[in-house]
């Protein structure tokens, strides 16, 4: 008989074998959302029906239920007007977006975001900031990374700094934004001028 801990461990081992095949409908399943550093987006799709792909999956959702669902998540997204818009059609910024939609879709409990502000105008970047802050208001663990320094340390309760993919600094934003081995790693000698 499974225990809590045969579980945990479980569940541990599925989640990683799942991110190591790139099974993503098993990640989708587990309540894991995830965004590429590189946008994609079903270019031959509408905005809308690129929201149902992961939804269709899901298959306790109707497509009525599902297509409801969509339409709620585009307009906190503010892209109600692009729904029957082809996504080939759509700015860096709005696709990026999209993508943020197809996730919530999943009603996810770990959402992995991998350098969501890359090349976002500022005032989207605010907007995509504020998501982020109510996807974790709403029990969301968030696993972001981020060159954006003033986004994580805004965001982030707990900060894990690499460097050549070791570990230098572990710990709350303050702590690592002053470990040593940060600066010297991301701001060299000039980090004592």
């Amino acid at each position: 008989a499974a225990g809590g801990g045969d579980s945990n461990a479980n569940a541990t081992r599925c989640w990683v074998a799942a991110a190591y095949r790139r099974d993503y409908e098993t990640l989708a399943r587990l309540g894991i959302g995830r965004s590429f550093q590189v946008t994609k987006v079903f270019k031959r799709l509408t905005v809308l029906e690129n929201m149902l792909v992961g939804a269709l999956a899901d298959w306790r959702l109707s497509r009525s239920s599902a297509r409801d669902k969509a339409h709620g998540v585009l307009e906190k997204l503010k892209l109600t007007r692009l729904a029957d818009s082809p996504a080939s059609s759509l700015s860096g910024g709005q696709a990026k977006l999209l993508e943020f939609g197809r996730i919530m879709m999943l009603d996810p409990k770990i959402v992995l975001l991998d350098e969501p502000f890359g090349g976002v105008h500022p005032e989207l970047k605010r907007f995509m900031y504020e998501k982020i802050v109510e996807w974790n208001e709403a029990g969301a663990t968030i696993i972001l990374i981020s060159h954006d320094m003033g986004s994580i340390f805004g965001l982030c309760r707990r900060v894990v700094t690499l460097s050549y993919g070791d570990i230098i600094a572990d710990g709350d934003p303050e702590t690592v934004r002053n470990d040593p081995a940060v600066l010297e790693a991301y701001l060299g000698d000039h980090h004592a001028a």
